[in-house]
This record gives C-alpha cells, sequence and structure tokens, in this order.
C-alpha cells in the first residue's frame, strides 16, 4: 500500500509474505483503519501500518466484513515500511 502523507511524503508498507483468502473487503478494511486511525490522531506511518494490517487480516477471513484481529495486531509490527 502506498500513502501520501499531507506534507507531500511518500510511504509504503506490506507484508512480507503474500496473504491468500478472500479480498473481498479488504479496501473496505483498510479504508476503515485510516478512518479509525485519522479519528485518533495517528502519524502517517502508524496509519498506513494500520491500514495494511486490516486489509491483510480480512483477506484470511472466509467471509467479507470480519478481520483477524490477533493477525492483525502482529502484522502492525511486522510489517515491510519504506519510503517511495
Amino acid at each position: 500500500m502506498l500513502l501520501l502523507g499531507a506534507d507531500g511524503t511518500v510511504r509504503t508498507a506490506r507484508t512480507r509474505e503474500p496473504l491468500h483468502g478472500n479480498p473481498t473487503g479488504a479496501g473496505d478494511a483498510a479504508v476503515a483503519a485510516l478512518a479509525a486511525g485519522l479519528g485518533e490522531g495517528l502519524d502517517t506511518s502508524r496509519l498506513l501500518r494500520r491500514a495494511v494490517a486490516w486489509s491483510a487480516a480480512a483477506v484470511i477471513r472466509p467471509v467479507a466484513g470480519e478481520i483477524d484481529v490477533a493477525l492483525a495486531e502482529r502484522l502492525m509490527h511486522d510489517l515491510i515500511e519504506g519510503d517511495a
């Protein structure tokens, strides 16, 4: 995922390994993570990590609209981040 900050910075983040499953709802999970994070005043890096983690945690669930909360928490600390 690529995030363009208000200051013009560009950040990227991804999981270390591809995840396989149901991608339906992954984008919605990312948007929900961004909305929640903006409401909490999270910085750009944490916003990006949360969006990727929630999106990935949605992919592994068989039903759209669910996320694996434990996986999302683990992924928050195990993503590959960088500047673009």
